[in-house]
């Protein structure tokens, strides 16, 4: 989770995982949406991880949001597709300055924009004369845009558009995701009408709709900090109103979701808190099925540290969105959040695995050295291009490091799971089987228990038949220990009905248990407290083997 205070929240047995590499390439693509004066060559790269973030131009798609916005109140003479192609980014500071080329300035709309105003850019005077009459010489000034707005204009989106943006293509991975799934189930479904299928896909196949939900919560929640990011922007920018009402329920149901799951899960861990065991929460399978998602790769005693990472994604967001302008709020909240984020890492170690803790504490504190890095670039620190150019190239090198190795480290990870289960997996194998043990034990002493009781009942029984005149005393199973001298611990033995109590009297020292005589001879003790061997007839044995005197 640490490589993206969602992203990490999605359960799996190894780390890094796709959850981790996408909440990595997010942060370095949010890394250039900040109001700072970036040196060209990070802006360049920061803009390569557009992708990550949906940033993608789609012509259509564009066109379609425009018509949307014009119709629901937008202003699509500022920003817009169209308009987008006919003008020039020119990067100054911590701004950018959109240029509308002089021979479209014919428009009344534009030359009554009333965001026309004088900027002076290395000494070169951008702006008009008038504001209702352009130069055929200079291009006419149609916007100011900063921090996420310039980042999107330079991926050719128009910044209205973003929140649009992201929340289409959002719609389309979710739909994929429905209908690849829905295809699997449809093509099992035919497998299992002609053969048999294994145990795992048998048991898909019967609950294929809590994969498919599992999988969409999953995904909302990689994705919760960007869509935070987009919505609140799209609340702080302002435009069509019915953006800002999709906005709104967008991030409440997100929310929501995220809210409601995570209550769910606090209410099972009371549950098995009072039960005493909280490993409940890994062990029941159909917790673990709906909810593991979120807690799943924590250890047992820190299963609620999903919650303080997705605090940190929603305040990173937070601090992007809403200081939008202001590089340096931006650079200094961002700090303080992380900083706190990876001393609990740290200190915690939260992660059930060695791999999970080392690989997202390292994603942390690069993340913290990489802000620290960017706080050069802010205008107001006055520092030296000469500087800010030699960290900017520093920070692309230790972020791209950092990339292959995560890369690496995920097909290392694809390996090692073909080989090795989930460790709670594991964990319950082994208490599966100390259990197991445990009953064998107490089965086997059952069973031993269970045996004497029967011989002691057959002995009562042939007891009962006989005289009196047939009790005699037995001095051992084996010949060798009634052929010798042995004096056995002096205790208080129990007087049985059929006990001579003269003889227990005299005899009170030893130790002696009465069996029937086979025969019916008696046999004599002679002596203090020990057994003595006498002439004894020949000795039969019982069915058990057990020899009758």
């Amino acid at each position: 989770m640490a490589s993206s205070g969602a992203a990490a929240s999605g359960y799996s047995g190894t780390t890094p995982g796709v959850g981790d590499v996408i909440g990595w390439t997010q942060s370095m693509a949010m890394n250039g949406m900040l109001s700072i004066t970036y040196p060209t060559v990070y802006q360049s790269f920061s803009q390569n991880f557009g992708w990550a973030n949906a940033f993608i131009s789609w012509p259509a798609m564009q066109k379609s949001i425009d018509s949307f916005r014009a119709k629901t109140g937008g202003n699509t003479t500022l920003s817009s597709w169209e308009t987008l192609q006919r003008t020039t980014i020119l990067d100054y500071g911590s701004g950018a300055l959109i240029l509308l080329s002089s021979t479209d300035t014919s428009s009344s709309e534009v030359s009554s924009s009333k965001l026309l105003r004088r900027f002076v850019f290395d000494g070169v005077d951008l702006s008009q004369s008038s504001g209702n009459s352009t130069s055929s010489s200079s291009d006419t000034i149609l916007e100011e845009v900063y921090g996420l707005a310039r980042y999107a204009e330079h991926l050719m989106i128009p910044d209205a558009n973003v929140f649009m943006t992201v929340l289409l293509f959002f719609a389309m991975i979710i739909g994929v995701i429905i209908v690849a799934i829905l295809l699997f189930k449809l093509t099992l479904e035919v497998i299992a009408q002609f053969g048999t299928l294994s145990k795992s896909l048998e048991s898909f196949r019967q609950r294929y709709w809590i994969f498919l939900g599992s999988t969409i919560v999953r995904t909302i929640v990689i994705l919760y900090g960007t869509w935070v990011l987009y919505c609140l922007y799209q609340f702080k920018r302002g435009d069509s109103w019915a953006t800002l009402v999709i906005a709104a329920v967008i991030l409440g149901i997100i929310t929501s979701i995220i809210s409601i799951y995570s209550i769910r899960i606090f209410l099972l861990a009371k549950r098995s808190y009072l039960d005493g065991n909280i490993d409940e929460l890994y062990r029941h399978k159909p917790w673990i099925r709906v909810y593991g998602l979120f807690y799943g790769q924590f250890k047992t005693r820190f299963w609620w540290f999903f919650v303080p990472a997705i605090l940190v994604s929603f305040g990173r967001s937070a601090f992007i969105a809403l200081a939008d302008g202001h590089g340096l709020v931006q650079v200094i909240g961002q700090i303080a959040i992380e900083t706190i984020f990876v001393v609990a890492l740290l200190v915690l170690r939260p992660f059930n695995t060695r791999a999970g803790n080392i690989v997202n504490s390292i994603i942390s504190v690069v993340r913290v050295i990489s802000l620290v890095c960017i706080l050069v670039f802010v205008e107001e620190l006055g520092i030296s291009q000469e500087t800010t150019t030699a960290v900017g190239i520093a920070l692309i090198i230790v972020q791209a490091v950092l990339t292959c190795l995560l890369a690496i480290l995920i097909i290392i990870n694809a390996l090692i799971s073909l080989f090795s289960k989930n460790p709670n997996k594991r964990k319950d194998v082994e208490n599966d089987g100390t259990m197991k043990s445990a009953s064998e034990s107490k089965f086997s002493l059952l069973a031993e228990s269970h045996e004497m009781t029967d011989y002691s009942m057959d002995a009562k029984t042939s007891r009962s038949s006989l005289t009196p005149s047939h009790i005699g005393v037995a001095l051992t199973d084996y010949e060798p220990l009634a052929q010798s001298n042995y004096t056995e611990p002096t205790t208080n033995r129990r007087m049985m009905p059929w006990d001579d109590k003269s003889t227990i009297e005299s005899s009170s020292t030893s130790n002696l248990e009465l069996v029937p005589l086979a025969n019916g001879t008696d046999v004599h003790l002679s002596g203090e407290g020990s057994v003595f061997s006498t002439d004894l007839p020949n000795l039969e044995h019982s069915s058990n083997g057990r020899p009758m005197f």
